[in-house]
Formats: structure tokens, sequence, C-alpha cells
């Protein structure tokens, strides 16, 4: 289904001996190596835009949370403080700020500040959807394409706060203040692939199936959900 990269590498011998008394001569010998051939890749780049179908709900591991794992590990006592809504919803934002376009920012000022997804999120969904696919694995997926960059930027969506109760153990519930983003929001997706490995084609078809099947985030249809479903907008090589 998709392209081999590889010929393979053989070793052909023929000797032929013969016995004289106690001597042992070699009448004949070769060898035949064939050359490992690896091609070059063949490297294409493409921008795609998605559009959300349903909300997209966000959740970034604050430090908060990571200090209350940290916490449980120790066997520290719990200390319960006053809960901050909307500190919570805040913090749950993928954020960064024009001097940092290559990685996540947390500046403490919102000016300047740009909003999205992990990039990796968007292919562990597409790899995801390899599964639906007989014969393709999720390694050779992996292999195949790349997102570019670490951020991917949502937009024409205007984030809101919502609450929702979560089960966090077998009888304990909570609640989960985070940024929601309403059906449409659009996100720009770079991807560069290798031609003799998927065609564009099957990008899209990858992509379409990712949106349906897998999503984006929390409450996706890969966790029983119906949040952070997508299809494809439009495709520019």
């Amino acid at each position: 289904m998709w392209g081999t990269l590889f010929t393979g590498l053989a070793i052909h011998s023929n000797n032929e001996q013969t016995k004289k008394g106690d001597t042992m001569s070699v009448i004949e010998s070769s060898s035949t190596v064939e050359r490992l051939e690896v091609p070059q890749q063949n490297l294409k780049s493409v921008n795609v835009k998605i559009t959300g179908t349903s909300e997209l709900i966000v959740h970034r591991f604050s430090e908060k949370a990571l200090k209350m794992i940290e916490d449980i590990q120790a066997k520290k006592t719990k200390t319960r403080t006053k809960r901050k809504p909307e500190k919570e919803y805040e913090d749950c934002f993928y954020r960064w700020g024009e001097g940092n376009v290559n990685g996540w920012n947390y500046p403490d000022s919102w000016d300047g500040v740009s909003t999205g997804i992990p990039s990796i999120a968007l292919k562990k969904a597409m790899v995801t959807a390899v599964s639906q696919i007989t014969g393709v694995t999720k390694v050779l997926a992996r292999q195949a394409f790349h997102i570019d960059g670490e951020v991917l930027k949502v937009e024409n969506a205007e984030p809101y706060m919502r609450s929702d109760h979560v089960r966090i153990g077998i009888k304990q519930t909570d609640i989960r203040y985070r940024p929601s983003y309403p059906v449409g929001w659009t996100v720009d997706v770079p991807i560069t692939y290798d031609q003799d490995v998927i065609s564009l084609d099957q990008i899209m078809n990858l992509l379409e199936r990712a949106g349906f099947g897998v999503g984006l985030c929390e409450h996706r249809p890969e966790k029983d959900g119906s949040y952070g479903m997508f299809t494809l907008e439009k495709t520019v090589e």
C-alpha cells in the first residue's frame, strides 16, 4: 500500500573443493555483494486548514497539578486552599508570546499572547487513525510525515470558561474549569511528508479519519466523547 524504501543486501558465494590425498584445494571461489541502495528522500510540504465541527476543550497540565502529583507521591499531607476558577481556567490554556515562537511560553500578561494546541496532539490523532486501515502500522505512519513546529494556533473562535464534573477516582468527582472553543474554530496545519511512503491523498484521508473518529484534546471521540472533532477546510501545496 505504502512505498518500499530499501533494496535488500544479498551475499552469494560459490565454492567448489576437491581432495587429493591429504591436501584440500579450492578450485573456484567467488562471492558477489549487492550494494544497499537508499534512495534520497522525496519530501514535500503542504498547508492544510481544519475546521472544528464540535467544541474544542483544552487542558494543559498546570504547575499546580504537577505539584499535587509530586505531593501524593511523596505522601505529603494535602492542604486545602480556596479554589480560584478564573485562575484554573487561564492555567489550562496552551499559550505563547511573540518572544517564544518555537515552544510554549506562559507569560503573566496576556498582551501579545496567542492560544492553541500542541502539534503533537494532531499527529497522534492521525497516527491513531491508522488503526482503522488494514496493512498499515503506526510505526510507518509516524515516520511518513511530521507536523512542523511545536504549536498550532487556534483561530476564528473566542474561548469561554466551562465547568464540568469529572471523575477522579472510584467514588470521587471534582469540578474542572477549562477553556472551550466554540464550533467553527480553525487551525492551519503545516505538514511535511515523504512522497515515497505516503501520498497527499493519504494524508488528507488520515486527517478526515482523525477528525471524525479520534478528535483532539478533552472528551474526544477516542475517549468516548464528542468534542474536538474537525473536518478539512482547504489544502494549499
